[in-house]
């Protein structure tokens, strides 16, 4: 799965690019085409201008989306779009043995795994790793979108 493919399923089963009118465009958005078809430039646009991605994502949307990528999307998605507050207590995700792998991802991974949203994967030896820089599996993206449901749901979106 791409990170394309994941923003698409996240944004259209929420309804979120059903919102293509044309505003103008402010210091905060930006438009990109670089010859992209017109339904993708949609959805990577409302995805930039919603947050979920910066330049750098948004210049490889093609690439496999990674377990932190999922993470970081979905955290921005719930906190701004959906305006879910921040858990306060995030600790629980201290169990996890590679949190800290990626210092920029740690308050993504923790939320998303704290609220229930992503799991992480348990060793017979009894460590429980996120893993994030693994590729995100379709069976896993199944799996975070019927999760979310009750947060959209409370939204007045249903999937």
């Amino acid at each position: 799965m791409t990170i394309a493919d994941f923003l698409s399923y996240l944004l259209g089963k929420t309804g979120q690019i059903s919102d293509t009118v044309e505003r103008p465009v402010t210091n905060k958005q930006m438009s990109f085409s670089h010859g992209i078809a017109d339904d993708r430039c949609v959805l990577l646009n409302r995805a930039h201008n919603l947050g979920l991605i910066d330049k750098y994502t948004l210049e490889h949307v093609d690439a496999t989306v990674t377990r932190r990528d999922a993470a970081r999307i979905l955290h921005i998605f719930l906190r701004d779009v959906l305006s879910v507050p921040d858990l306060k207590d995030i600790s629980a995700a201290g169990v996890l043995r590679d949190l800290y792998d990626c210092r920029v991802c740690v308050n993504d991974i923790a939320q998303v795994f704290c609220g229930g949203i992503m799991s992480a994967h348990d060793y017979p030896n009894g460590m429980l790793l996120f893993e994030a820089y693994e590729e995100l599996t379709d069976a896993e993206a199944e799996d975070i979108f019927e999760k979310m449901k009750p947060f959209i749901a409370d939204r007045g979106v249903t999937l």
